[in-house]
């Protein structure tokens, strides 16, 4: 069944989770090892197509808020524990050209370097990005959140490890997490992941059919 978090020290309620996250099967990929997107076409195509598809979401987002990236006073509690905007205005590490550019609307091009990074750090496959996608999408069915300027980071890196989790794959600890966006504390992250779970009602199972529309979405893009 589906693989314990006790590596990322996140107290879960595994059972449950193992309940509704029954073995995945994946498709036949290659993964990161074989084939990061500096060394891939196929896998540098795929995180193109993801990385439309983000800043297409974030841009509606914006739009509909009167392109203010500035969102976070609209935000529900849970919803606040994702948002980032605190975190790198009190930054010390952090100059004010870097800080303006973290809470503004990203670029195609800055949300593929974000994508790029992350999968270095995270060793994240295709099927494992798809995965958290599905995840994400979910969790907004429920609480009608969109993703935003300020929530859109974090919200993937938990995600991922939630997909890697659930593919019974090497996943994240909580201090990966934390190196690989270092605004939030490997606590945070732990807090975040749960809050992220609970929200879900741990409803993990994805489809056969359901992960190969969403993958096929994403290399449309």
């Amino acid at each position: 069944m589906c693989k314990h978090l006790s590596n990322s020290t996140i107290l879960l309620k595994q059972e449950r989770l193992a309940l509704v996250s029954p073995v995945w099967k994946p498709f036949k990929m290659a993964t990161t090892s074989d084939c990061h997107p500096r060394h891939c076409s196929d896998y540098a195509q795929f995180l193109q197509g993801f990385a439309a598809l983000l800043t297409e979401r974030i841009t509606a987002s914006l739009d509909r808020e009167s392109g203010n990236p500035i969102e976070a006073e609209k935000f529900s509690e849970d919803q606040k524990l994702f948002c980032d905007l605190h975190a790198i205005v009190a930054s010390k590490k952090l100059d004010r050209d870097t800080k303006v550019s973290l809470i503004s609307k990203p670029d195609f091009k800055t949300v593929l370097n974000f994508l790029e990074k992350t999968v270095y750090q995270t060793e994240c496959t295709p099927e494992n990005i798809t995965f958290a996608w599905i995840l994400i999408e979910r969790l907004f069915d429920i609480t009608e959140w969109k993703l935003t300027a300020t929530t859109w980071r974090c919200l993937l890196l938990v995600a991922i490890k939630l997909a890697q989790v659930v593919q019974d794959e090497p996943s994240m600890s909580n201090k990966s997490l934390a190196s690989a966006y270092p605004l939030f504390s490997a606590k945070r992250y732990q807090t975040l992941t749960i809050k992220f779970l609970t929200i879900v009602d741990y409803k993990t199972y994805v489809s056969f059919k359901e992960f190969h529309d969403v993958y096929a979405d994403i290399q449309c893009e």
